[in-house]
């Protein structure tokens, strides 16, 4: 767990780099509202790639690592198409929304355009179907190559879109978007292959094996579509209630502010999810290992959740210290217009520091079989933070926007912890023991 816990952390940090790199020439090269329209494309495609997976993105891992484990490669197989189904479908209907609201003239950044609508839509449909490519690599072991896709090819191909278009006096929201659609389009294409591979190596090596596993033993997993499905709708609220906690700011600040406002929010978020680069390297690598230790034994779950803790105290706690002190600097080398978003920054940060306390509550909840109160709790919080967020930037503007998803992040991560308290399970600096310091 380590070796894959320290690949993953270098290509979150070069990945976290890239984004922050691209963002900024975006932010020097663009006017504050334009930079501001295609910052908030690509929050609305991150969100709604999340609400389109349906679920199955832990769905996924927690079936796939687990036959992947048993030498299975055609249940294998299965479980992801059943994912890239689902996706497809949902990804494609939301095309169609938003299509729709920009032929009846809804007001919203992403439909004041049939063309910002259309790219906006296809950019959902490659970035929806490569994040289920992506977790198949993870449950499959491909660390590196599962990151390397999003963190490395990805943000590098459209960086390089950019400069050639800026070179060429060709730079603007629509060939942004376009550039940013077509960098969805050919991570797809990359991991599709990746992914190809892995199984075709994994097909020979069972062929070849002289002790397999006996069919039956792997049947019940193989063939229950139905089971994956339920699974993936008790935790399709969670998914949906995290993925407002953490990226309907960006939205609701497009809604209630000037594109120029929403900039700064933009920018602050852009630098702070560096710090939940770090926590989502953490949890990339960690939820197969609670997975497949959730189904042994209570003491071999407590002792992953115990390591894993520890990773992310470290993982959550360095990125937001360093970027509260030196943040102002970032925002500056976008532009002198953004140092005025400093204090929604260290906000952001604040928030992200909850989950150094109370560790990967998410995957631990979801991998050990609670991943309905997991989705409760989550809806909830995330309904109570999005309405607080509406409330307070109606009378703090877009501090308390902020502010609201401070508060109930935190108390999000509260509530989880005591819940997991009582079923006997300690997380996140509650369950750091001295032996965990040092990892094997």
């Amino acid at each position: 767990m380590t070796k894959d816990a320290v690949i993953a952390l270098f290509m979150r940090i070069a990945g976290a780099m890239l984004w922050l790199v691209c963002a900024g020439l975006l932010a020097r090269w663009l006017d504050q509202s334009d930079f501001g329209l295609v910052l908030y494309v690509f929050g609305v495609t991150t969100l709604a790639t999340q609400l389109a997976a349906m679920g199955f993105r832990s769905t996924l891992l927690k079936y796939a690592s687990r036959v992947w484990n048993q030498g299975d490669s055609t249940a294998f197989s299965n479980i992801l198409n059943q994912a890239l189904v689902v996706v497809s479908i949902n990804t494609t209907l939301i095309l169609g929304l938003l299509m729709v609201a920009a032929r009846t003239g809804i007001n919203i950044p992403v439909s004041s355009s049939m063309f910002i609508a259309m790219v906006t839509g296809l950019a959902i449909i490659g970035s929806g179907l490569s994040e289920m490519q992506r977790v198949a690599l993870r449950a499959a072991d491909k660390m590196f190559l599962s990151l390397f896709s999003f963190s490395i090819l990805k943000t590098l191909l459209l960086i390089i879109s950019c400069i050639i278009l800026a070179v060429i006096n060709r730079l603007g929201v629509s060939s942004a978007l376009i550039a940013f659609t077509v960098s969805c389009w050919v991570t797809l294409l990359f991991e599709g292959w990746q992914l190809q591979r892995v199984l075709c190596s994994k097909a020979r090596a069972r062929t070849e094996a002289t002790s397999l596993i006996p069919r039956k033993d792997v049947s019940i997993l193989e063939s229950t579509a139905g089971r994956r499905l339920k699974t993936a709708l008790g935790i399709w609220p969670g998914d949906v209630g995290e993925a407002l906690m953490t990226r309907s700011g960006s939205v609701v600040a497009g809604v209630m502010f000037d594109l120029e406002t929403t900039a700064l929010y933009l920018a602050a978020e852009r630098i702070a999810s560096v710090g939940q680069f770090f926590r989502g390297a953490v949890r990339k690598v960690i939820a197969p290992h609670i997975a497949r230790a959730a189904s042994n034994s209570t003491a071999a779950l407590q002792s992953v959740i115990s390591q894993t803790s520890l990773l992310m105290l470290i993982a959550s706690m360095i990125t937001p210290v360093i970027f509260i002190v030196i943040g102002w600097f970032f925002l500056h080398l976008f532009g002198e217009n953004y140092t005025r978003a400093y204090p929604i920054l260290v906000i952001l940060l604040l928030s992200e520091l909850s989950w150094s306390v109370f560790g990967p509550l998410n995957s631990i909840m979801i991998m050990s079989g609670f991943e309905k109160i997991n989705s409760l709790f989550r809806f909830i919080f995330s309904i109570l933070s999005l309405l607080a967020g509406l409330f307070l930037s109606t009378n703090f503007g877009i501090i308390g926007l902020c502010s609201g998803y401070l508060i109930f992040t935190w108390l999000n991560n509260v509530c989880l912890s005591l819940f997991l308290h009582r079923k006997k399970i300690k997380t996140g600096i509650f369950s750091i023991r001295v032996a965990d310091i040092k990892l094997p």
